[in-house]
């Protein structure tokens, strides 16, 4: 049913992927030049991180990789300060051609960002040189929503990596979210939970994630080689203007957290909305913010926006609630590789 070429190492492929997350092996074609294609994606916040190994050929040219890190947890600060989406993570969907012939008959470990959850900042995805750990690309994770809340940085990414974008917060307790920002090619940080309100007064709505306008990538973004089977030469990267999620209303009143959290962005999920004291509304969680889209039709539970920053809580920090989460979860990162002989 694979119909795996000769020349082709399905185990090597399929081997080292933890986790329960999917990794798939494409090889063959010796006249498109293409030995193996992989793709790994991040896992769930409590489950074991994807990590492995890939042996590089000793036919190897040139290496193609493309990818995200994770977006940063989104935060809430107790008495209802400044309540912030976490950042985007860095991203790569263009690809960056490497000079295969130093990496020839190296063992390469390859570590993919997991949601982050509970006030963490989104992990990093990378390929690195097994013994020395010399990094081959890595693309870094979103902060965590606290302290400005920064995107990942471009640096260590390769040429063509962009910069996630910075989550946004709340300029004061009376006040709405602020709504994230779009950007160009970059995984915007979710936006900021609105904060609470007293004196009987309902609680502020949430601002709304980030959009991601891939757009302008389409023309040299990395694609996967037609004919070579199985799934991977199937997937995609979306190069539509995705907008983030919404942000949630604010609470009437009242004393304990409510169903109200903000919109998910598939991998990436928006803060909760969180009641506050009696006579005090709560605010409205902010809204996750959209990462880079990836699509493979043949493996749908992959398909979705990948290392989105998390929305803000509304309100201050109760304890965490891995059921209903008060401040959003980063998204997962991904990584592709592709290892050509020419």
């Amino acid at each position: 049913m694979f119909n795996w070429n000769k020349k082709e190492k399905p185990l090597q492929g399929l081997m080292g992927i933890g986790g329960g997350a999917t990794g798939f092996l494409v090889g063959g074609g010796g006249g498109v030049g293409l030995e193996e294609e992989y793709y790994f994606t991040g896992t769930e916040y409590d489950a074991s991180e994807n990590t492995g190994t890939i042996e590089v050929p000793a036919s190897c040219v040139t290496l193609k990789v493309s990818g995200t890190g994770t977006g940063g947890c989104g935060h809430a600060a107790p008495g209802g300060g400044d309540n912030r989406g976490g950042g985007g993570a860095a991203s790569d969907i263009r690809g960056w051609a490497i000079n295969g012939v130093p990496l020839q008959g190296k063992t390469l470990e390859y570590r993919i960002g997991r949601d982050s959850s509970n006030q963490t900042p989104g992990a990093p995805t990378y390929l690195r040189i097994q013994g020395p750990g010399v990094m081959v690309v890595e693309y870094s994770g979103g902060a965590h929503g606290a302290g400005g809340a920064a995107g990942g940085s471009s640096t260590g990414g390769g040429p063509t990596c962009v910069g996630g974008g910075d989550g946004v917060g709340n300029p004061g307790r009376f006040n709405n979210g602020d709504n994230a920002s779009p950007g160009n090619i970059r995984c915007a940080g979710g936006g900021g939970g609105g904060s609470y309100t007293d004196n009987n007064q309902p609680g502020r709505p949430g601002g709304s994630g980030g959009g991601n306008n891939a757009g302008p990538a389409s023309g040299s973004k990395m694609t996967p080689i037609p004919g070579l089977g199985p799934a991977p030469d199937t997937w995609q990267w979306g190069t539509a203007d995705y907008g983030g999620a919404g942000g949630a209303s604010g609470s009437p009143g009242g004393t304990g957290r409510t169903g109200n959290a903000g919109d998910d962005k598939v991998f990436a999920h928006g803060g909760a909305s969180v009641g506050s004291s009696p006579g005090a509304g709560g605010g409205g969680g902010g809204g996750a913010g959209a990462g880079q889209y990836f699509s493979d039709p043949s493996n749908t539970p992959v398909n979705g926006l990948y290392g989105g920053g998390g929305g803000g809580c509304g309100d201050y920090a109760n304890s965490y609630n891995p059921s209903h989460p008060t401040d959003g979860r980063g998204g997962r990162g991904i990584l592709i590789v592709q290892i050509l002989n020419t």
